[in-house]
């Protein structure tokens, strides 16, 4: 089972999140502040979410910090609050994993 590890804040967006996954993925919560204190697990996708507090503090040093200890192939999608999704891949190896998809 793939491990989809999402960095937020929001204990909302991680319900919905896992109810998107399922049983398909093994999703794991991963604060802010566990991030900065570099206590994540590994994962093969990493789910990164930016709220409008989180986008002032600037995005690039989590998604530096998750490369270093992860390496600069693992995919990352970036959730930047205000935005929109129309669908949502990740390559894992040599398959394509699909976690959400909006066609409204």
């Amino acid at each position: 089972m793939d491990k989809v590890l999402l960095c937020s804040d929001d204990e909302k967006l991680f319900g919905i999140t896992n109810r998107i996954a399922e049983e398909k993925y093994e999703l794991i919560w991963c604060t802010y502040h566990r991030l900065e204190m570099n206590r994540y697990p590994l994962a093969d996708v990493v789910i990164m979410h930016f709220d409008r507090e989180r986008t002032k503090k600037g995005i690039f040093e989590p998604i530096i910090r998750i490369k270093g200890k992860l390496g600069h192939s693992i995919p990352i999608l970036a959730i930047i609050e205000g935005g929109n999704c129309t669908g949502y891949f990740f390559g894992v190896g040599n398959r394509c994993i699909r976690l959400y998809r909006n066609d409204g």
